[in-house]
């Protein structure tokens, strides 16, 4: 039992030294590299994140609305999370398929609970300096989204082991990829 909770809080520490990835700091990376959590946990808990419907007329709707967005997502990302570990195979990346798919479910968690975190703070913060509206609108069209789309893209070559020319090709790729993900999740009910 004791050992269980110390594991636990080792996976914990782990996970928050993961967020160090969105500042670009290696230590989030390596940390990634050990995190032990399983990637289906990861995967379900960024479907269920991201699946909640913007649009709802009863609870029947938001069921049907949460259960597809669900299933949109969870086909997407793996989707996603393929094709990038394919173009990090063609560029001479050695890494296994159930690593990299770890990994970048870690990643995308990271980020999508960077966002949640940051957009929360900000739309508080603008409600208390009576400013909603605004706060509202750098959340949802700013800079903040397009900022981890490159966190993304950075931690897509550093995860494949890239450290040149490849790894820039991979992490653009990421972006574009990451960015149509966004464009098309955003047309989700």
């Amino acid at each position: 039992m004791v050992i269980k909770v110390i594991m636990m809080f080792e996976t914990i520490k782990l996970f928050i030294k993961g967020f160090f990835v969105t500042i670009f700091r290696e230590e989030g990376i390596k940390s990634i590299k050990k995190e032990m959590i399983n990637p289906l946990v990861i995967l379900f808990i960024f479907g269920f994140m991201q699946a909640f419907p913007s649009s709802f007329n009863s609870i029947e709707s938001f069921i049907f609305n949460f259960v597809s967005n669900f299933a949109i997502i969870i086909i997407l990302s793996m989707i996603l999370c393929i094709f990038l570990y394919i173009i990090a195979r063609m560029l001479g990346s050695k890494i296994k398929i159930k690593e990299y798919i770890k990994r970048i479910m870690n990643v995308f968690l990271i980020t999508s609970l960077a966002f949640i975190i940051v957009a929360f703070l900000l739309i508080n913060f603008g409600i208390l300096i009576n400013y909603p509206e605004v706060a509202l609108k750098v959340v949802q069209g700013g800079f903040l989204s397009y900022y981890l789309f490159v966190v993304f893209g950075w931690s897509t070559e550093r995860l494949a082991g890239f450290d040149d020319l490849k790894g820039t090709i991979l992490g653009i790729v990421a972006v574009i990829l990451i960015y149509i993900f966004h464009l098309i999740t955003g047309l989700l009910p």
